[in-house]
């Protein structure tokens, strides 16, 4: 019976080994590419701007789509290429806890620091005020490029037009006086404080736009068709399965992109 049981365990270590390394594969299908490319021009041009007010770029799509994924790979391959010195972050991805209020805005974003960093950020003590002018400080401090905040809705869950604008004029602030653009990803809801605010809608700029691929859209299909075939490639490189390249003959495509409803994001 022990033998038994351990053989199971055994089964269930592999099993949870290929799911894991299944998991961690990467395409760099378009939509990555595209969005890899926008935050390194959003840089840029800050870059080129210097201390003049900095653009802001929404990223909003349905849950599923591969929002999270795509930022964080991005976030890894920036603060990789930069060769960062002991302190420096070039990229900060954090992600929002489903709190109201700039004020747990901004603890998240120093909290995200701290971790990072290993340096004490103090994101309980202080006013809302206090702790986003520390934010800016740590910010500086760590020579940030772009601040990415992901689950952005989750910050607004009142629905009075005044938290919007708040909100909104929190991340106005950090454009103005803070020293690098910013990236807010989440659903649609995360476009609420942009349409509350005027000015802040006026700083931000164009995204990728993160949809399903449709069934009737030949350029959609190939794109579907060479992401499984760099994912079923890679599955059988890394060895977890040695036949995975057969699923790419046959019918397997077409039942697959309906069945994933053409997201190949997440």
């Amino acid at each position: 019976r022990n033998v038994t049981i351990m053989k199971k365990l055994d089964r269930e270590e592999v099993a949870a080994d290929l799911m894991a390394r299944t998991g961690a594969i990467i395409v760099e299908h378009p939509f990555l590419i595209q969005m890899e490319s926008k935050i390194r021009t959003l840089i840029r041009v800050a870059e080129l701007k210097g201390d003049d007010e900095k653009d802001c770029m929404p990223f909003t799509a349905p849950t599923g789509c591969g929002k999270s994924t795509i930022l964080r790979h991005c976030v890894a391959k920036l603060n990789a290429d930069r060769n960062a010195t002991d302190g420096e972050i070039p990229a900060l991805y954090t992600t929002l806890t489903p709190a109201i209020g700039k004020k747990s805005l901004t603890q998240d974003i120093l909290f995200e620091l701290q971790r990072v960093s290993g340096r004490a950020t103090h994101p309980e003590n202080g006013n809302e005020t206090i702790l986003l002018h520390r934010t800016r400080e740590y910010l500086r401090q760590a020579r940030c490029k772009i601040l990415i905040i992901d689950e952005f809705q989750h910050v607004l869950l009142s629905e009075t037009e005044k938290q919007k604008k708040a909100v909104g004029d929190t991340i106005k602030w950090l454009l103005v006086e803070g020293p690098c653009p910013v990236v807010v990803a989440g659903t649609d809801n995360a476009n609420e404080p942009f349409r509350a605010n005027g000015q802040l809608m006026r700083r931000a700029v164009s995204s990728v736009d993160l949809r399903p691929l449709k069934r009737d859209r030949k350029q959609d299909r190939e794109w579907f068709g060479k992401f499984f075939g760099e994912y079923f490639t890679t599955m059988k490189r890394l060895g977890i399965a040695s036949n995975a390249t057969s699923l790419l003959f046959g019918e397997l495509l077409s039942p697959l992109m309906e069945a994933s409803g053409g997201v190949i994001g997440n």
